[in-house]
C-alpha cells in the first residue's frame, strides 16, 4: 500500500500540466480557434504563480492558513519549469516533436487516468467518511463547469467575438486544470481538499467532451448545409 501511495505521489506531480493543455486543445479542435486557445493558456500558466496564491489568501485565508511562497514555488516546479522544458524540446527537436505529436492524445488520456487514480488512491479514506457530501460537490463543480462556458461562449457572441473565437473562449472559461488543483490540495491541505479537484476532472471531462461533440456535429451539419448550397447553385448555372 505504502509503494502504490509512492507512486501515486509521484504521477500526481509530475504529470498534471501536458494533460489539461493537450485536453484544452482536443476540445477546442471542433470548430474552435486553436491559437486563441493556445494563447490564453499561455497567459494563464505566466500569471498562475502570483495569481493563485493570492485569490487563495484573499478568499480562503481567513479559514485555513496559506503560506504564499511554498504554494508559489510548488505552482513554479509544476507548471512554469515544464512549460519551458516543453518549448526548448520543441524547438530544438522539431523532427522528433513532430513524430511524436499523433501521440499525445493517446498518452495525454492514459497520464490523465493515472493521476484520477493518485488521487483517488490518497483521498480513499476522506472519501469513504465523507461520502455524504459527494452529491453536493459534483452539484457545484457542475455549475462550476458549465456556468462560465455558458457565460464565456453567450458573452462573447454578444460582444461580436467571431464563432471560432468564442467557442475557444467556452471551453478555457469552463475547463479547468483540475490535475494542477488536486496535486496542490493534497500537498497544502489534504487529501479531503482534493475530492473536488477529483469531482471537478470528472465533469470536465463529461461535459467538455459533450460539448466538443455538440461543437462538432453543428460544425459538420453547417460545412454540409454550404456544400449543398454551393452545389444547388453549381447546377442552377
Amino acid at each position: 500500500m505504502k509503494t502504490i501511495q509512492t507512486i501515486s505521489k509521484i504521477i500526481s506531480k509530475y504529470l498534471p500540466l501536458w494533460i489539461v493543455l493537450l485536453s484544452i486543445i482536443a476540445y477546442v479542435i471542433p470548430g474552435g480557434e486553436v491559437a486563441l486557445s493556445i494563447t490564453m493558456a499561455t497567459l494563464d500558466t505566466f500569471i498562475s504563480p502570483v495569481l493563485t496564491p493570492v485569490l487563495l489568501q484573499t478568499f480562503a485565508g481567513r479559514f485555513i492558513p496559506i503560506e504564499f511562497w511554498p504554494l508559489f514555488l510548488n505552482i513554479m516546479y509544476i507548471v512554469f519549469f515544464p512549460l519551458i522544458s516543453g518549448l526548448l524540446i520543441q524547438w530544438k527537436f522539431q523532427q522528433q516533436v513532430e513524430k511524436f505529436k499523433p501521440y499525445t492524445s493517446v498518452l495525454s488520456q492514459l497520464a490523465l487516468f493515472l493521476v484520477i487514480l493518485s488521487v483517488i488512491s490518497n483521498a480513499q479514506q476522506a472519501l469513504s467518511e465523507n461520502l455524504s457530501v459527494l452529491p453536493l460537490v459534483f452539484v457545484a463543480v457542475t455549475l462550476q463547469v458549465s456556468i462560465p462556458m455558458g457565460a464565456g461562449y453567450f458573452i462573447s457572441r454578444w460582444l461580436g467575438v467571431p464563432e471560432r473565437n468564442a467557442r475557444a473562449i467556452l471551453f478555457h472559461t469552463g475547463i479547468c486544470n483540475t490535475a494542477l488543483a488536486a496535486t496542490l490540495a493534497m500537498e497544502h491541505f489534504g487529501s479531503l481538499a482534493a475530492v473536488p479537484a477529483v469531482a471537478n476532472m470528472v465533469m470536465n471531462l463529461t461535459i467538455g467532451a459533450l460539448m466538443a461533440s455538440l461543437f462538432e456535429n453543428k460544425f459538420r451539419l453547417a460545412g454540409e448545409s454550404r456544400s449543398k448550397m454551393q452545389k444547388k447553385m453549381q447546377k442552377g448555372v
